[in-house]
Parts: structure tokens; C-alpha cells; sequence
């Protein structure tokens, strides 16, 4: 069971740094792409995927935290 929580901690850490470094990729599109008049009214939708999901990620990686906490706690 812990190796299996070991696995999908591994995993989560990788969306979570997947998910900051497509942050910032669509930050720095958004930037260049604000120039233009046709993507400015795209560019809020973009953020807020880009948010909700980063929110997404963390609240994941909390939940992963807590039950390892609680295997933890429960091989004493």
C-alpha cells in the first residue's frame, strides 16, 4: 500500500510540475499574443484554465500529503 502511495506521490509531483511550467508557457503566450486585438478576448479564459488547474494540482498534492500522513501514523 505504501509503495503504491509512493508511486502516485511521484506521479502527482510531476503534474504538479507540468502544470507550473504550462503556467508560465501560457503567461509568456498570453503576453505576446496580448498584441494582437483577436486573442485579447481568449486570454482570460486561458488564465483561468491555467489557475483552476494549478488549484487543481495543489489540492491533490494536499491530499496526497494528508494520507501519507495517516500511513504514517498508522505503521506506529
Amino acid at each position: 500500500m505504501v509503495k503504491l502511495f509512493k508511486i502516485i506521490e511521484k506521479i502527482v509531483w510531476v503534474i504538479a510540475a507540468l502544470a507550473i511550467v504550462l503556467v508560465v508557457i501560457m503567461m509568456v503566450y498570453g503576453i505576446i499574443t496580448n498584441t494582437q486585438q483577436g486573442w485579447q478576448k481568449v486570454i482570460p479564459y486561458l488564465y483561468l484554465a491555467a489557475f483552476l488547474f494549478a488549484i487543481y494540482k495543489a489540492v491533490v498534492i494536499i491530499f496526497t500529503s494528508f494520507y501519507k500522513i495517516q500511513i504514517t501514523k498508522r505503521k506506529k
